[in-house]
């Protein structure tokens, strides 16, 4: 980001553009990251705001009586 920001006052166009240029790029595997992170986990977007509950099973009831 300071080479860019030193590249616009230096009024080096071609400099400047290859920054964002790269900063784009670096953007764009960000999001491609995140999402084949997700992919990968197994991301489930019908699930989300749902919670999900495990049923007891005969041994594993608990006592909430307090």
């Amino acid at each position: 980001m300071s080479g860019m920001f030193r590249a616009t006052m230096n009024r080096n166009q071609y400099r400047a553009q290859l920054y964002m240029r790269g900063r784009c790029a670096a953007q764009l595997f960000t999001v491609c990251a995140l999402v084949g992170g997700a992919i990968y986990v197994g991301w489930d977007p019908t699930k989300l705001g749902k919670k999900q509950t495990k049923p007891f099973t005969s041994g594993e009831e608990q006592n909430f009586s307090g």
